[in-house]
């Protein structure tokens, strides 16, 4: 018996215009280079824009092996590789930090259709939902009152960010802090999510079922237990099990 249903975060319950994060990468630019001007640090965007380029090649690196860092560590990377002898208040590593993960308040996602449906019609089945969740440039302390806005943290009864807990998916730590919250077994839950590499292959290793959303003509994975073409699917398939 299903207990418990877990989602990945992006392209399974919300979603983004791939322009829209070029216009959040040119805000967090232009908010970061006028604070470093304000603080007598100034910077050209060039410079800051290879630094961004750098932090990114480091992040690739560290996500290779399933783990993750702070959004406080990446901009420390970006600012170290503009001036390795930076110094500044805690106050000012802040308001950069802040500078660096505000834009997507500026331009945010939107849930994915039926998404929301989903998670409702399951919730009032009785079936516990969890969270999670591999960051990005937005770590999960800005993802959660964006999903509050969009109607849909209500539903999770346990959350889980990469950047906080440090792993990321397919780490099956990640799966297990979610269903220790639950308080399920990996036995009694199952996994959505839409890549095949972190979300089934990470699910399946931890011992959950796991469900493939697979999209515009992209490959079922083996492993997964079922293929759905969103999470709109889902409370039926739980439901015909």
């Amino acid at each position: 018996m299903i207990k418990a249903v877990t989602f990945d975060l992006w392209q399974t319950l919300i979603t983004e215009k791939p322009e829209e994060e070029e216009r959040r990468r040119s805000l967090r630019y232009e908010r970061m280079l006028a604070l470093l001007s304000e603080l007598g640090k100034p910077s050209t965007l060039g410079a800051l824009e290879e630094a961004y380029r750098a932090c990114g090649e480091w992040l690739q690196e560290v996500w290779k092996e399933n783990k993750d860092v702070s959004t406080r560590d990446q901009v420390d990377f970006v600012l170290r590789r503009l001036d390795k002898d930076l110094r500044l208040s805690q106050t000012d590593w802040e308001r950069l930090e802040e500078a660096y993960v505000s834009p997507i308040r500026d331009i945010p996602p939107v849930a994915l259709p039926g998404a929301r449906e989903a998670l409702r019609t399951l919730s009032q089945t009785g079936v516990c939902l969890g969270l999670i969740c591999n960051t990005g440039r937005t770590p999960g302390r800005v993802l959660r009152p964006l999903l509050e806005g969009m109607g849909l943290r209500a539903y999770f009864k346990a959350m889980a960010f990469s950047d906080e807990l440090r792993v990321r998916k397919p780490d099956e730590r990640i799966f297990m802090k979610v269903l220790a919250d639950l308080q399920t077994s990996p036995e009694q839950a199952v996994h959505v999510g839409d890549i095949a590499e972190t979300d089934v292959a990470g699910a399946k290793r931890a011992g959950l079922l796991a469900l493939h959303l697979v999209r515009d003509g992209s490959k079922p994975s083996p492993e997964a237990d079922g293929v759905l073409r969103s999470a709109a699917e889902v409370p039926d398939w739980i439901a015909n099990r």
